[in-house]
């Protein structure tokens, strides 16, 4: 009987004791752990869309931008095109004004193979396309792969057989020639509103190409001309002596005169524009039903491009050392 009553009293207390040793959560403490869990899963969740969003929005941007870089790529490889004849006689305006170019170089005074004005044929060769009339158009011609090849195959003969297509002969049909166009447009079949680029390149035998969707998005396009008011009187002349390097720092280059003009030519200027500055304003992001610019975290309005395209023809005094 020793033995056994301090067993039984030991496990007596030990079984008084056990409810304060296993005690759990109580419902409001639960309630409060769900709660802050809660919150952290949605703070983390917006946090992982927004960064989501902000990444597509990055991207598309990058992808929008990368489309304006090649298009300034493009009307700068045009623009040093622009007025180059190969070796042949650049044509006259009544030559630019012929085939699929009528109506663009109307001016009799106009022989720059550059126009704002696009030519009559346009909506009958493109009738998927609406122009936006708030735009300048682009008019660029230069002479066709056609054209250089001939010259390169027929050479220059001396005699009485000269070629028409060889150096030194002017322009001679409108299949000699080769233009492009940049327009602000609406495609009717897809609704999308951009900077578009046509070719022409067959002269009268075939309509102009198909338009080449550059940039969307695009609201307006303005161009500014800038010309060279050297006269070729006034060009220095190379230098031949031995001291070239000193002659050359002599010559009268200092403060040539330019002329600026806006979405306009000067047709009483002989060359082309030396620069022709184009300003795309755009909404990268789309146009909303109001028609203005749709607004998200990387721009709230419209974005303005400006494209600089220099003309290998338009400098007076490079013009003359070329032609001589």
């Amino acid at each position: 009987m020793r033995l056994i009553y301090p067993m039984i009293s030991n496990i007596q207390n030990s079984r008084n004791r056990s409810p304060r040793h296993q005690r759990g959560l109580t419902l409001i403490e639960l309630m409060v752990a769900s709660a802050i869990g809660i919150v952290v899963l949605l703070a983390a969740s917006s946090t992982y869309f927004s960064t989501f969003r902000l990444k597509q929005q990055v991207q598309t941007r990058v992808a929008y931008e990368q489309d304006v870089r090649n298009t300034a790529n493009m009307m700068r490889r045009d623009a040093r095109q622009l007025g180059n004849y190969s070796c042949m006689d650049a044509p006259t305006a009544a030559q630019l004004n012929t085939g699929k170019m009528t109506g663009a170089f109307d001016d009799n005074n106009n022989t720059q193979s550059i126009s704002t004005t696009l030519p009559i044929s346009f909506n009958a060769d493109n009738p998927g396309l609406t122009l936006d009339t708030n735009s300048t158009a682009l008019v660029m011609v230069s002479g066709s792969e056609a054209l250089a090849n001939s010259v390169v195959a027929t050479g220059k003969d001396e005699g009485a057989g000269e070629s028409k297509n060889s150096c030194g002969h002017a322009i001679v049909g409108d299949n000699t020639l080769q233009g492009v166009i940049y327009v602000v447009a609406t495609d009717v079949s897809t609704g999308k509103k951009g900077l578009y680029r046509i070719l022409y390149t067959n002269g009268n035998t075939n309509n102009l190409g198909a338009p080449q969707l550059l940039v969307d998005n695009v609201i307006s396009v303005q161009q500014q001309f800038q010309y060279d008011d050297l006269k070729s009187t006034n060009c220095p002349s190379v230098p031949e002596d031995d001291n070239a390097d000193v002659a050359w720092e002599n010559l009268a280059w200092k403060d040539p005169k330019l002329t600026i003009l806006q979405n306009q030519l000067d047709f009483d200027k002989k060359n082309p524009p030396i620069l022709i500055t184009t300003t795309l304003t755009t909404c990268p992001n789309g146009v909303n039903d109001a028609g203005t610019c749709t607004a998200n975290a990387s721009s709230s309005g419209p974005v303005t491009y400006v494209i600089k395209s220099m003309v290998r023809q338009g400098a007076v005094c490079a013009q003359q050392a070329l032609d001589e």
